[in-house]
């Protein structure tokens, strides 16, 4: 779990995590990345992260070169494109939210 907080606060920056919960919905994608003409095979795993608050520090500027952190109302989830199996993913996290309440 510690290496789950690290890595989410790394590529964030936020670190009032309350809690990190792996999401039952591993995916496995294969692709072929053209301008490196390379397949790839790619395994996600995916997390469901709550925070305590958006308290957030600064990042690396490599990782914010890397990854963009956006924040979506739940009431707009449906707005933004995704891929199918990452649509999938946040549907299964979604599942787990609701099964709380």
């Amino acid at each position: 779990m510690e290496d789950n907080i690290k890595f989410y606060f790394e590529e964030t920056g936020y670190y009032d995590i309350k809690s990190i919960k792996p999401v039952d919905a591993i995916n496995v994608s294969r692709f072929f990345v053209e301008h490196k003409n390379q397949n790839r095979e790619a395994v996600y795993y995916p997390y469901l992260v709550e925070l305590n608050s958006l308290a957030q520090k600064d990042i690396d500027s490599s990782e914010k070169r890397k990854h963009t952190c956006i924040l979506v109302d739940k009431n707009n989830l449906d707005k933004i494109k995704l891929f199918d199996n990452h649509r999938k993913m946040l549907n299964c996290a979604l599942e787990m939210t609701e099964a709380k309440v």
